[in-house]
């Protein structure tokens, strides 16, 4: 499954269940980057995204962990292979059609469709759980779509930071709730609306 969103990257999926045929990668680079949000942790594969994680200092094992979690069996190279500038456009929203980034996501075929749906949420909008729930289909699985986005493999670019509670509430945030409200007030910025 693949898909394009109104930024021009691509998302390519790769179902859980696939074994390490086509799209399967066998070496991930990866670095550590700062950006207009932080310290981040990328992994790239053939020129396609496949994890970015906030990693504040001291967190750089959990990380490289959790990237060999999610694609065992793969080789991983610490080189900062991209240039610094690419992080720092990754999290503009000023001119999104200068930059083109594909992205390779691992996981189920619900937690691939979740993470199309927050793709489509468009950058300083929120959505609810349940409204995300609905534009999948299945207005009953609040929770399990809930579960979908914690597991999500790539900050900032599946945007699992513009889904709130029904009541107004943050939520959840896998980087904790202080990074998530960074992540809404650096979008209204970028885009020039009120702190």
């Amino acid at each position: 499954m693949s898909g394009c969103d109104a930024a021009g990257s691509i998302l390519e999926c790769v179902p859980v269940e696939e074994g390490r045929a086509g799209t399967w990668p066998t070496v991930i680079n990866y670095g550590f980057y700062a950006t207009p949000l932080g310290r981040c942790m990328i992994g790239e594969t053939n020129g396609r995204i496949c994890y970015l994680a906030f990693a504040p200092p001291g967190s750089d094992e959990a990380r490289s962990a959790d990237l060999c979690r999610r694609w065992p069996g793969v080789s991983l190279n610490n080189h900062s292979g991209m240039t610094d500038e690419l992080p720092g456009k990754m999290f503009s929203l000023k001119a999104p059609a200068e930059v083109s980034v594909s992205l390779l996501v691992r996981g189920t075929p619900f937690q691939l469709e979740v993470w199309q749906a927050l793709r489509a949420i468009p950058a300083g909008e929120v959505r609810t759980y349940s409204e995300i729930a609905q534009s999948i289909g299945r207005p009953k699985a609040t929770r399990a779509v809930g579960s979908a986005i914690g597991a999500n493999p790539i900050a900032w670019l599946i945007p699992c930071h513009r889904v709130i509670r029904s009541d107004g509430q943050l939520g959840g945030y896998r980087w904790g709730t202080a990074m998530k409200t960074a992540c809404l007030a650096y979008e209204r910025r970028q885009l020039g609306g009120a702190e």
